[in-house]
């Protein structure tokens, strides 16, 4: 167990009378992570930001730092590297990052995989680095529902080359196993068709690669079983915004909402399985492994 996590078990149990301050948690990532196609304002509504600081509850201090269209690669359309200042001058406790999707729009072919390993790795270390010692977690994105959409956005790579790099990059920088949001919506909608997936897309929205509020609610019920080690308890689940209605007048059961709910749990409680079997390693980048993960061939389509 991370220094983190066990400063987290003895001091910020359910008494919560020893930290003073809030565990500072900092989400980084795309429109994915800033909520697009969320209800209401998204960063303070259906973001799973917003969703993760109300299952936390008030020891923990949740903030968005994410930008939309944002990627890892350094002369990509959108650097993150032009949007990290606040978050890293803001020495958070934990670092969540969620990216790649925005990597696989308009890249060219070959995808430059080795470029995309060095970038994130140097953007791992540049957290890795703060004087508050962060825990670093990084995050399988979902799943793409449709090739080319937003204007390019290339399914081979974030369906089948994300999985199976990122893994590699957290190993590679001393991390844990990337939390795997990728196979908790493909075990939900296994079938690639926007149409068939009820945790993608928004009210009004047929979208392939942003969730809709009950997406991010999966997103934010992972995060919190990870950062807390167990599922979040029945009043925090409570604290939760109920889902956006779709447009009709017909209520939403309560019922249904609380099938919901246990969905949730179920899918969060089988990410964390994974992602706690391994313990946390040296967070330093071996030579050996990085030079192992730089020398991957550059992938064609």
């Amino acid at each position: 167990m991370s220094n983190f996590f066990l400063f987290v078990l003895l001091c910020c149990g359910p008494a919560g009378t020893i930290c003073s301050e809030p565990i500072r948690i900092a989400c980084l990532g795309d429109g994915i992570t800033s909520g697009k196609l969320a209800s209401g304002d998204r960063r303070n509504n259906g973001s799973y930001p917003s969703q993760l600081q109300l299952l936390l509850g008030s020891a923990y201090e949740v903030t968005n730092y994410a930008v939309d269209g944002v990627g890892v690669l350094k002369r990509g359309y959108r650097p993150i590297w032009d949007h990290i200042l606040a978050a890293s001058e803001a020495q958070p406790d934990v670092v969540v990052v969620m990216l790649g999707t925005n990597d696989a729009i308009n890249t060219g072919s070959p995808w430059p995989s080795r470029e995309f390993t060095s970038d994130y790795i140097s953007l791992i270390r540049v957290f890795q680095n703060l004087s508050s010692n962060p825990e670093v977690l990084v995050v399988q994105p979902p799943p793409c529902y449709q090739d080319g959409v937003y204007g390019g956005h290339n399914q081979t790579i974030i369906n089948k080359l994300l999985p199976s790099i990122l893994p590699q990059i957290a190993r590679s920088s001393g991390l844990r196993p990337p939390i795997d949001i990728f196979g908790s919506f493909m075990a939900h909608c296994p079938q690639l068709v926007v149409s068939t997936c009820d945790l993608m897309g928004g009210v009004f929205h047929n979208d392939a690669l942003h969730p809709n509020d009950e997406g991010y609610r999966l997103i934010a019920m992972s995060l919190a079983t990870a950062i807390l080690g167990s599922a979040p308890n029945a009043s925090s689940l409570r604290a939760l915004q109920p889902v956006a209605p779709i447009a009709s007048n017909v209520p939403v059961l309560p019922c249904v909402a609380v099938a919901l709910g246990l969905a949730g749990i179920v899918a969060a409680v089988l990410v964390v399985k994974a992602f706690r079997s391994s313990p946390k390693t040296a967070r330093t980048c071996s030579p050996e492994d990085e030079s192992s993960l730089l020398s991957m061939q550059e992938n064609e389509f």
